[in-house]
């Protein structure tokens, strides 16, 4: 199960891996730093918590969002059940906000329970990522799942823990000393708890890197928040108390690792999106254009011409058409193979590109070792001085033709314009009236160009 649908190539993989690898020095440069005065006060922010945790559910909302619409987008379980996970984060850090004392304004009193549900945001967030990561072998049973089950799911699962935390708060030991927010309880309780969602984390951890190989870029980024996350949980063994330079520092590590995970998955999405504009437009160009020869195909002629002709007769514009055929192609085939002969025609293709040089020209490959060269806003005199000028490029490639007049690979070419042709008619009598006059090139010798 991919959570970032397509693997990525080896020369970015090592850089983002080298990326990844410079950002968990550095996290865990500035926490160990960071350690040492942890509990160097720096103040009441009555304004900081509403901030923190509005930034914790826009950021993981977004997160959620984007790989949501990039699961439903490429058919893939993984990106579902990942934001299903990020949608449980965002919407987890709401009753812990609410239930903080600075909401209200003030900094006395005590919520014994909001402890809890920091706990709690912690450990529904690590125990997602475990499901996410024990899911990945059994993406198959989870195809039925859609975005509105996900989202169901995750909001259900905090809601079910918000509210049983809420019912047994009575019974939950105090993790808070009384009569004072700011001083958490050092009891052995509290540290147990704090060990259990480092544990989680280190869990969470451990099943994504060893069942998620080969990273996905998303999901190598992703071991790198978890190991931020759990740095986070167990510097709560380290400070002594709320607003403190520990305390601060765990909640901007909270912000930054999301931060991180949304940059990158706007990245990815990025490439993602372009990488299927990219394969959308090599299917758009094998389905227009010939194979062999990179010219367009008969089916792109039959939709440009018609609206050439429109075209023309709204403009009172002169279109031309020729059709070309190399002459005795087949004697050439027999004489020198079908490899040989390939490789004449990708020749004469080549030449003919360089003939169709305004908007709306077309050089085609007609069928076989038949050519049209489409132009427009040509008189038929224009057309014939330009076909003229290709005839004699052909000339002048002096491919071997021991089986045609002169011993050289040459072309007989039919010309017709709209000019002679009423208005009444349509936009296959130009291929018409040009297969008569490459029926009269042909009878005139070959190496010609007759008109209309």
């Amino acid at each position: 199960m991919q959570s970032s649908i397509t693997p990525v190539s080896e020369a970015l993989r090592v850089e983002q891996k080298s990326a990844a690898l410079f950002a968990v020095i550095a996290i865990a440069v500035m926490a160990g730093s960071v350690k040492l005065i942890a509990d160097t006060p720096l103040g009441i922010s009555i304004k900081f918590v509403p901030a923190f945790a509005a930034s914790m559910l826009v950021l993981n909302l977004v997160t959620a969002a984007l790989l949501m619409n990039l699961g439903y987008f490429f058919k893939s379980t993984g990106s579902l059940l990942l934001g299903g996970v990020f949608l449980i984060r965002a919407i987890g850090i709401i009753p812990h906000f609410l239930s903080f004392p600075t909401t209200l304004e003030t900094v006395t009193g005590q919520s014994p329970i909001t402890a809890w549900y920091w706990i709690a945001w912690h450990a529904e967030f690590a125990l997602g990522l475990i499901f996410y990561a024990l899911a990945a072998d059994r993406a198959a049973h989870w195809k039925e799942l859609t975005v509105v089950d996900i989202a169901a799911i995750a909001t259900s699962f905090v809601l079910v823990c918000m509210v049983t935390l809420y019912l047994c708060s009575p019974w939950l030991p105090t993790l808070l000393r009384s009569g004072d927010f700011q001083e958490p309880v050092h009891s052995l309780t509290a540290k147990l708890l704090v060990i259990l969602h480092v544990l989680l984390y280190l869990t969470a951890l451990t099943l994504v890197v060893v069942r998620m190989r080969p990273f996905t870029i998303v999901q190598l980024w992703l071991t790198v928040c978890l190991v931020g996350l759990a740095i986070d949980a167990a510097l709560g063994l380290s400070w002594s108390g709320r607003f403190t330079l520990g305390w601060y520092f765990g909640r901007a590590l909270n912000i930054l690792t999301s931060l991180v995970m949304l940059l990158v998955l706007m990245a990815e999405a990025v490439r993602l999106f372009r990488q299927t504009a990219d394969a959308n437009h090599d299917l758009h160009h094998k389905a227009s254009h010939d194979a062999l020869t990179g010219l367009y195909n008969r089916r792109s002629l039959d939709l440009g011409l018609e609206l050439a002709w429109r075209q023309s007769h709204r403009d009172h514009k002169p279109l031309s058409l020729a059709l070309i055929d190399i002459d005795n192609f087949k004697l050439f085939n027999d004489t020198y193979g079908h490899p040989a002969g390939d490789q004449c025609l990708q020749n004469v293709s080549k030449v003919l590109q360089q003939f169709a040089r305004r908007p709306g020209d077309m050089a085609v490959r007609y069928g076989g070792e038949e050519f049209v060269l489409l132009l427009t806003g040509a008189s038929e005199t224009d057309a014939a001085l330009t076909l003229e000028q290709f005839r004699q490029a052909i000339c002048d490639l002096e491919l071997p033709h021991r089986n045609n007049p002169g011993k050289i690979v040459t072309v007989s070419i039919g010309i017709a314009s709209s000019r002679p042709l009423t208005y009444a008619g349509n936009a296959l009598d130009l291929i018409s009236a040009a297969d008569k006059a490459l029926y009269r090139a042909k009878h005139a010798g070959r190496n010609a160009i007759r008109a209309a």
